[in-house]
């Protein structure tokens, strides 16, 4: 965790897990358009345009002024911070993930990249620390510019630029991590000639378990 960008780092500070990603949305105005339509007296169907506007959390910026009816759905131009990306992941070094009794190094098993890649991805929600250190002063996030870690809130699911009902420009975060808390390990102790002991582990070859 501590490999993840500033902003973000303090709220996960205790997480181990092969990889931890992140994905932002942004609370905007959307606006959606449907076509109403009625008979027409030569036997077609004479249709006009209608649209409704909706405040809702979505993946990227909308721009309002592109909208029928922008007056009293305005976006006010709210961006992404320009300082961390609206998504992204962080991955432990290769061989460096370890599976052991007692969730420490030693004595544990390194997992290959194979492996890593089959941990099952969990959402992280739950794990967020409430708040980051204080830096001083009570920073807001305004729509745009830079974001602070004093900037977020977690409740327990985000890390939100907001500790209410959220507002136009408003951000917030989910994280996920690839990890496990058990793991059940296979192996077949085998017979090799030559080998400096009478018996060595060997890689197991694919088989069924089980049935």
């Amino acid at each position: 965790a501590s490999s993840l960008p500033n902003t973000l780092s303090p709220f996960l500070d205790h997480v181990s897990a092969a990889s931890i990603s992140w994905t932002m949305e942004i609370f905007q105005w959307k606006e959606d358009e449907e076509d109403d339509c009625e008979d027409a007296d030569n036997g077609g169907q004479k249709c006009t345009k209608k649209y409704s506007y909706s405040r809702s959390w979505v993946e990227a910026p909308v721009d309002s002024a592109s909208f029928a009816h922008p007056d009293g759905h305005d976006n006010c131009a709210a961006e992404f911070p320009s300082n961390l990306e609206s998504s992204g992941s962080v991955e432990a070094p290769p061989q460096s993930v370890v599976m052991s009794e007692h969730g420490t190094p030693s004595g544990g098993f390194v997992l290959d990249s194979g492996l890593v890649s089959s941990l099952p991805s969990v959402d992280l929600g739950n794990r967020l620390k409430s708040s980051a250190p204080s830096s001083g002063g009570d920073p807001t996030w305004d729509g745009s510019g830079q974001l602070t870690a004093q900037m977020l809130h977690g409740n327990g699911e985000y890390l939100l630029t907001t500790t209410g009902f959220p507002q136009i420009g408003d951000l917030r975060i989910q994280f996920a991590g690839q990890l496990a808390q058990e793991a059940t390990v296979c192996a077949v102790q085998q017979s090799t000639e030559g080998a400096s002991s009478e018996y060595t582990f060997e890689a197991l070859p694919p088989r069924r378990f089980g049935w």
